[in-house]
Formats: C-alpha cells, sequence, structure tokens
C-alpha cells in the first residue's frame, strides 16, 4: 500500500498541475533490471586522515591507502513497475508534457567492502575484504519532461528539457571473508563468519537528482512497428549517499545509523531503447532494454559519529540495467 501511495501521489499532482493539458498516451511497463552502486573514499595523510605507525604480519604501514575503502554493491536485482505518459498542451499540440514514475524492489546480488594501508614507500596492501549477500533492494524515481516535437518524413524527433529524480535502497546480510593482502581479519583465510550468518550488516541509501536535456526518436522500422530511442544527458547530477554500518551504531564507534555521508556532483546518460509494436490504433505492445547510469565528477565523505572531517571521494556511482515490456494506449 505504501508503494502505491508514493507512486500515485506524484501523479495526482502532475494532473492537478496540467488539468488543462489533453492525454495523449497513457501506459505502464515492468522493468527487470540489475544494478550498481560503488563508494570509496581516501583517508590518507595526504586525505586529512592521521599517521600511524603498526605492523600487521610483517607489513609495516604509516597510513590508511588511497583509496582507503571501497563499498561496492554489484548485481542487486529489483522489479520495477512504472507508469508512464504524454501530454499535448491545448495551445500547441506539437509540445509534449511526459512523465514516467517507477517502485520496485527485489533480492539478489552480492556486497564487497575492502579497505587499504599504506607504508613509507606508497606500497598498498589490502587489510580487510569481505562479502556479504544483498537483499531488500528498493527503488523508486520519477521523471518529468517537456519537449516539442518536429516530424521529417518518415521519423519524428522531440527534443525535451526535464528533471528527475532516482532513489535506491540496498541491503546487505552475513559475511564471508576473503583473503587479503595482510592475512588480517577471518584468521588469515576466507571463510563464512559464523556469527554473521544472515545478519543485517549495512543499509545504503543514495538519491540522485538533475536536469534532463535529451531528445526522443521515432522512426518506422515496419508497417505496424517503431523504433523509439529517448536519450538524456543529465547535467549538474547531485548525489545523496546515507551508508548505515547497522552493527557499529555505539557511541564509541560510528554513531547512530546512517553513520557515514557521503555527497558530490556529476552528470549521468539515461537511455532506452524500445520496439513497439501497434496492435490496433490505440493499442501498443513494447518491448526494449534500458540503461541509467549516474556518477559524480567529486564527492566527500564524512564519519560519524562527530562528522567533523570531509574525506575527499574516489568514486560514487549508480547504474541500472536491464529488460523492459510494456503496454499502452492512444487516445
Amino acid at each position: 500500500m505504501k508503494k502505491i501511495i508514493l507512486l500515485c501521489a506524484p501523479l495526482v499532482l502532475f494532473f492537478s498541475l496540467f488539468a488543462n493539458a489533453e492525454t495523449k498516451k497513457m501506459g505502464t511497463r515492468l522493468w527487470l533490471s540489475e544494478g550498481e552502486t560503488e563508494w570509496s573514499h581516501c583517508a590518507s595523510d595526504a586525505c586529512g586522515g592521521s599517521l600511524a605507525d603498526a605492523t600487521i604480519n610483517g607489513f609495516s604501514y604509516t597510513q590508511y591507502g588511497d583509496t582507503t575503502s571501497q563499498l561496492t554493491y554489484k548485481d542487486t536485482k529489483a522489479k520495477v513497475l512504472e507508469i508512464f505518459g504524454d501530454f499535448s498542451l491545448l495551445v500547441d499540440d506539437s509540445v509534449i508534457l511526459s512523465f514516467k514514475l517507477g517502485v520496485g524492489s527485489g533480492d539478489g546480488g552480492s556486497f564487497r567492502d575492502k579497505d587499504w594501508v599504506m607504508n613509507d614507500a606508497g606500497v598498498q596492501k589490502t587489510f580487510s575484504d569481505t562479502l556479504s549477500d544483498t537483499r531488500d533492494t528498493e527503488v523508486s524515481y520519477h521523471v518529468l519532461d517537456i519537449g516539442k516535437t518536429f516530424e521529417r518524413d518518415k521519423f519524428s524527433f522531440k527534443p525535451f528539457i526535464g528533471y528527475m529524480k532516482y532513489e535506491e535502497e540496498v541491503n546487505a546480510y552475513g559475511l564471508t571473508y576473503l583473503e587479503d593482502d595482510l592475512a588480517y581479519y577471518g584468521g588469515g583465510s576466507s571463510g563464512v563468519a559464523s556469527s554473521y550468518i544472515d545478519t543485517k550488516v549495512l543499509k545504503n541509501e543514495i538519491t540522485w537528482t538533475g536536469l534532463r536535456i535529451g531528445t526522443e526518436l521515432e522512426y518506422p522500422i515496419k508497417e505496424k512497428s517503431i523504433l523509439i530511442i529517448n536519450a538524456a544527458y543529465v547535467h549538474d547530477a547531485k548525489a545523496d549517499n546515507d551508508d548505515s554500518h547497522v552493527l557499529r551504531t555505539g557511541a564509541d564507534d560510528l554513531g547512530p545509523a546512517p553513520n557515514i555521508f557521503s555527497d558530490g556532483k556529476g552528470d549521468g546518460i539515461m537511455l532506452d531503447l524500445i520496439l513497439t509494436h501497434e496492435q490496433s490504433s490505440q493499442l501498443n505492445f513494447d518491448i526494449g532494454y534500458r540503461y541509467w547510469k549516474f556518477d559524480v565528477d567529486s564527492s566527500t565523505t564524512s564519519f560519524g559519529p562527530n562528522h567533523t572531517i570531509a574525506f575527499p571521494g574516489r568514486s560514487l556511482y549508480s547504474e541500472r540495467s536491464g529488460l523492459i515490456m510494456g503496454v499502452s494506449y492512444k487516445f
């Protein structure tokens, strides 16, 4: 019920804002998607971290590495239900308002967490490398565009400008130690940490917002088949990433969750390739492929409980892709 409300509320607002618009097309799609999100940072001395003087299995390190820590959520699956539509303004039938609203969830994928230390010579070694399962992935987004359609012989194209917001939550369960360079964690060998079997260890929530600039091309390839290419560049994409190490919430550790914050700005690409079959003059069936990726140019990361130092980021991106299938009705 909560997901239905979240999906429909923006739609009600959309209709109230554009009550004088004329409906051209409405439809729904299923996106069978897989995604990947990664963030990493540098906490070496040069990046604002503190020096150290310690030895792990014969390797004397003086500081954390650069990169210090890298967290990657990979192959995270989600089935996303989308509602979409096109509306033409009554004053100009070629000016089109378009929207996409999607929400979904799924299980499957992996989470890997790697950490490095460095000696005076700049040699880096991993001292921790762990693997977990990902479950309870949740995805939601909304896209709103306005564009103008131009007809040229057999095809049409619609330059547009718009706004997008994409949100994703991923949860990691269990813990398996992989062999690290210094044989430090897990007793120096790989294996499952029995004390953490089926235990939730991390939750990551990321939100991307930005301005879309792109075009949509429609080209008939057969009498009743049309190829649709919707491609957009996301300008000034803003990322807000909240990471919760749920087993490290004590006041003498990372503090209350979420306890690690990352943010940054960059850009993105949103690409839909859709083949539409006209079952009738009004009813259409769609099949295609979607690829979305958002990536920052620079970012910072702060750690609880005080969040006093903003360490420079080394990566922060999200991507999601997969098969899309849908049906639409022209009015």
